[in-house]
């Protein structure tokens, strides 16, 4: 992210429009719901609750970076271990690569996609999946440490 703190104007492109857009996402949860396309619903109704009752928290991060509290930055979205090429002898990373969803977003919008992907329990998509504390402790101080100034007050 310190690279492509100075890049200049343009804004990078949208290409995928409310890719992290939270209240969007709401707002389109709540259409199929009271549409029921598939005929889903009445199954999913604990997980449709739980999800509903934690829309304050689900905004957060979009109402902080409309007023601006948080900086909008140059961001890659899709933060994990699978998208880094390593250098098999040294064991060091060399590049990120799919970079196919690098666009405006929040910083940390990749840090919550490397939690998703870094400290589960398993590969993506397996179920049930459990939250490891302690990979998430080190990938926070790692992050911290990484960000450095370019991390806000907020």
């Amino acid at each position: 992210m310190h690279h492509l703190e100075d890049l200049p104007p343009p804004r990078l492109n949208e290409h995928l429009p409310d890719f992290h857009n939270s209240p969007a996402r709401l707002q389109a949860l709540r259409r199929c719901i009271e549409i029921d396309p598939a005929g889903r619903v009445g199954g999913a109704g604990r997980e449709l609750e739980r999800i509903l009752r934690r829309e304050s928290t689900a905004t957060l991060l979009a109402n902080a970076r409309a007023d601006g509290s948080l900086p909008e930055r140059a961001v890659h979205n899709d933060t994990k271990i699978n998208n880094l090429l390593f250098d098999r002898l040294a064991g060091e990373v060399l590049c990120v690569i799919d970079l196919d969803t690098v666009m405006p977003g929040l910083a940390l919008h990749d840090f919550g996609d490397l939690v998703r992907s870094g400290a589960a329990s398993g590969p993506e998509g397996d179920e049930p999946a459990s939250f490891r504390l302690s990979l998430f402790e080190g990938l926070l101080r790692g992050w911290v440490a990484g960000m450095g100034l370019l991390l806000v007050p907020a």
